[in-house]
This record gives structure tokens, C-alpha cells and sequence, in this order.
């Protein structure tokens, strides 16, 4: 089936500590308190994703599995339905994915035995929030304020990790909709730092046509924006009216096309 624009997958994990590893672990996490957050004591409990153009993010968790009753750190199910969805992007969004996110999600898929994701262009927002703004932090919450977007949900903090551990029903049921509006925040930081971006997954490779499009977001309308000189000639730029990216029309004439 052809496709006229790249598939992108905005994502999120939310995750649980197994309580007998930590115990394991407590001694060497004194000195750097990152290590509390490493998947060889933490497991996924959700997995909130939402692809670029569809209404609402979704959500599986780890409860949606048989085994959870059992065990709450029963990761196995939820994180290859997790790889499953992920594959079938032409690029992924995360928030400090490069860091956790992605290395989490692998490690919990060797750990089970199963195969890790393989290589998908990949957009970081903390990244960019890194490379191109001048924050006092990078955190997500930080970087929605400043762009006047969604901010992430109010949690209440570990005592609803505390619960869920439990399987309490209410605290399963706000840790679902804290990770979908994560995920909601996430692409609406995403919309707003889309003309600082150099990695998003090209549109002409999938519009099938010869018109030329934004290569961000596949806007077919811009402005002369002035130009930019190479070693050999003076190059027209141009403003995308739609998500405001520059970008020149001649550099993308070359580009093959996608096999869809």
C-alpha cells in the first residue's frame, strides 16, 4: 500500500521498580541516584505512543497481560507489543530517548530473549532542546512551558508508583493517562521545534510526486527566503508557511524515491 507521508511514532515509557532486584542493587546506588531508574531492576508498565496525525495517543500497559496477575514486573508481553508497533515507523519521537528510552526498551527485549528494535531514524527533543535552545533545563516539562504547549500531567509522585505496585484499579488508571499526555506533550513539542530539526524523515521520498514539498512537513506552500551561497553558486532558500522549516527545492531534485 503507498503512502504519501512518512509514518511517525511519538513514544513514551513508564516503568516499575521489582522490588526484590532493588534490594539486590541498594548498596551501589548511594553515590549516583540515576542508577535507580536501570532496567535490571525496573521493568516497562506502559508503553504510550501516538502516530503523527491520528487524534489520540494509546496506551498498553503491562496489566493488559495475563501475566501481570503474577508477577508486576511481567515485562515480556508489553514490550514486544511495544517493538512491534515501533517497527513499522519511518521514524520515531522521543524525549531523552537517546539516554533511556530507547536503551530501556532494548534492554528489557535482550533481557526477555527477544529481538531488539532494529535501526529507525530517530528524533530526540531533549536533543534539540540541547543543541538549539538555551534552557535552564531540558527536561520535557521545561522545554512544554517555555514553548507555551501542553505540560505534562501532576502525579502525585512515587506514592502512585507506591500503589501500583499494589495493582490498585484508580492508580492504574491515572498512570495510563499520565503516560498518554506524555505523549501528547511530546508531539506538541515536537510541532513547535520542527523548523530546528535535520533528521525528520524526508516527505519527498513518500509524496510520489515530482512537486516539491517541506521536507519537514510535507507543506506544498513558501516563501522566498532568502539565499544561501556554495563553493559554486548562490542557492535560492525557502520558508515552508506551514511549520516555518527553510529548506532549498534544488537540494531535494536528486533525492530517490522511497519504495513503498
Amino acid at each position: 500500500m503507498k503512502k504519501n507521508k512518512p509514518r511517525i511514532i511519538f513514544w513514551d515509557l513508564e516503568t516499575l521498580a521489582d522490588l526484590p532486584k532493588v534490594m539486590k542493587y541498594l548498596p551501589g546506588m548511594s553515590a549516583y541516584p540515576g542508577l535507580t531508574m536501570k532496567a535490571t531492576h525496573n521493568s516497562v508498565i506502559c508503553f504510550g505512543y501516538k502516530v503523527l496525525g491520528e487524534k489520540s495517543p494509546q496506551c498498553l500497559n503491562a496489566w493488559d497481560y495475563r501475566g501481570w496477575k503474577k508477577d508486576v514486573n511481567n515485562d515480556k508481553e508489553l514490550v514486544e507489543a511495544a517493538r512491534d508497533i515501533l517497527i513499522t515507523a519511518d521514524g520515531i519521537v522521543t524525549h531523552n530517548g537517546t539516554r533511556f528510552d530507547i536503551k530501556f526498551l532494548n534492554s528489557r527485549l535482550v533481557y526477555h530473549g527477544l529481538a531488539p528494535l532494529p535501526k529507525i531514524p530517530h528524533i530526540d527533543t531533549c536533543s534539540v532542546a540541547k543543541s538549539k535552545l538555551f534552557l535552564f533545563n531540558n527536561r520535557l516539562n521545561t522545554l512544554a512551558e517555555f514553548l507555551g504547549v501542553e505540560t505534562k500531567m501532576e502525579n502525585g509522585g512515587w506514592p502512585l508508583w507506591e500503589k501500583v505496585l499494589t495493582r490498585d484499579p484508580k492508580s492504574m488508571k491515572i498512570m495510563t493517562a499520565y503516560c498518554k499526555q506524555d505523549v501528547n506533550v511530546l508531539e506538541q513539542a515536537y510541532l513547535r521545534l520542527l523548523p530546528m530539526m535535520g533528521n525528520v524523515p524526508n516527505y519527498n521520498l513518500f509524496s510520489g510526486t515530482k512537486e516539491i514539498v517541506c521536507p519537514n512537513c510535507g507543506g506544498t506552500h513558501a516563501h522566498k527566503h532568502g539565499t544561501r551561497t556554495m563553493p559554486n553558486r548562490i542557492v535560492q532558500r525557502y520558508i515552508c508557511t506551514n511549520c516555518g522549516t527553510t529548506y532549498s527545492r534544488t537540494s531535494l531534485l536528486t533525492l530517490p524515491k522511497a519504495n513503498q
